[in-house]
């Protein structure tokens, strides 16, 4: 039986997700729930030593706008270090979350601090920072707007030929939620980055739903090889 995984991811990041669970027997299923879009008039600010990426979209929407060439990054996750230092960043990584970026700041970032972030991000790292007695700012570069399940699309999930659900981010999961509650089996089992996703597919009533160690993709695609079928 072929086993198709829904693949939620903006589609330009969705490739190299779907090149990683195809050796596990998954068939990707494309069905983006935000694009990511450049606010291309919005001011990039001059005044910092040390700019802190929390996604890879903060890093190419900083490197649309900006020579990136030797200029200082701490990231999140080792992805988005990768990256950046593809387009010329000296970068480095926390290997985490946004708590473990921040120590990283704390330890090895000289200030001023810049977070460069999309309209729609958890958590506050600017205050943390700012509580800290550090200087630090943000600039919002990138829009991560909603896009809709197409009839099709809800079709496969409510009919069965959808397996499984990869979700990687808390927004992506909360719009998901919203379109398809009470609309498909709460059985279906889902595959998260994070545990607050797993969080809110719980409240919501799902029951199968499995979690990356690590909010990293490597940890993601060890929960999935490790669940292949979706049963525990």
């Amino acid at each position: 039986m072929t086993r198709r995984m829904l693949i939620t991811r903006p589609r330009a990041q969705s490739d190299r997700f779907a090149d990683l669970i195809a050796p596990l027997g998954w068939v990707p299923v494309f069905a983006p729930l935000t694009e990511i879009v450049p606010m291309t008039d919005t001011a990039v600010p001059s005044h910092y030593q040390t700019l802190l990426f929390t996604s890879a979209n903060g890093v190419r929407a900083f490197a649309y706008r900006v020579d990136p060439a030797g200029l200082r990054a701490l990231c999140v996750g080792d992805r988005t270090a990768d990256i950046a230092r593809e387009l010329g960043f000296d970068a480095a990584s926390a290997g985490g979350t946004v708590d473990d970026l921040l120590g990283l700041a704390l330890r090895d970032g000289e200030e001023p601090f810049l977070h460069v972030r999309g309209v729609h991000g958890r958590g506050d790292l600017v205050g943390h920072l700012s509580d800290a007695g550090r200087q630090a700012s943000e600039a919002i570069l990138y829009d991560q707007r909603p896009l809709p399940l197409s009839t099709a699309r809800l079709d496969d999930l409510a009919g069965g030929a959808i397996s499984a659900v990869s979700l990687l981010s808390p927004r992506a999961s909360c719009l998901f939620v919203e379109q398809v509650v009470g609309k498909i089996r709460s059985d279906l089992p889902f595959f998260c980055l994070s545990q607050a996703i797993a969080e809110l597919l719980h409240r919501t009533g799902f029951t199968q739903v499995f979690t990356a160690q690590k909010p990293d993709m490597a940890s993601l695609i060890a929960c999935i090889r490790d669940h292949p079928s979706g049963a525990s």
